[in-house]
């Protein structure tokens, strides 16, 4: 797979890196692992989407960003209080992003774009904080 999950704060908080080619059905796999919990006994504060260095190639089509929006949306009346923040660093990865923001709108989470990986950890803690009283350790 070529995305990997890192769980932070009690699995409150979680990193997906991509690295190699990355397909749509690598993200949605990764995506369900994210949402196979209790979100209740299990709570999923924040999410932190990055790409590893070694990230060759997105293969995703604006449907494949769309149901991947879709599944994020059916999910969210679970988890109302999710911030995700996603590091764009090239135009091809801010304009996918843009495009899954604009979808997941629907959702209620809090969302943002970013090419800093530093404003990224900092909007996310100032967004947990506000939203959940939560204080995050996300490095």
């Amino acid at each position: 797979m070529t995305i990997t999950i890192k769980y932070l704060d009690g699995r409150k908080g979680a990193i997906l890196a991509s690295s190699g080619r990355l397909s749509a059905a690598e993200f949605a796999a990764a995506n369900e692992e994210l949402f196979t919990r209790d979100f209740t006994a299990e709570p999923l504060l924040y999410v932190l989407v990055e790409r590893g260095d070694d990230l060759e190639a997105v293969d995703l089509t604006a449907e494949d960003v769309r149901e991947i929006a879709q599944r994020d949306i059916e999910v969210s009346p679970k988890a109302p209080n999710v911030s995700v923040a996603v590091l764009a660093y090239n135009t091809l990865s801010y304009a996918l992003a843009r495009m899954w923001q604009a979808h997941v709108d629907a959702s209620g989470w809090k969302t943002a774009i970013f090419q800093d990986r530093a404003a990224a950890v900092e909007w996310l803690r100032t967004e947990v904080a506000e939203s959940t009283g939560f204080t995050i350790e996300l490095e």
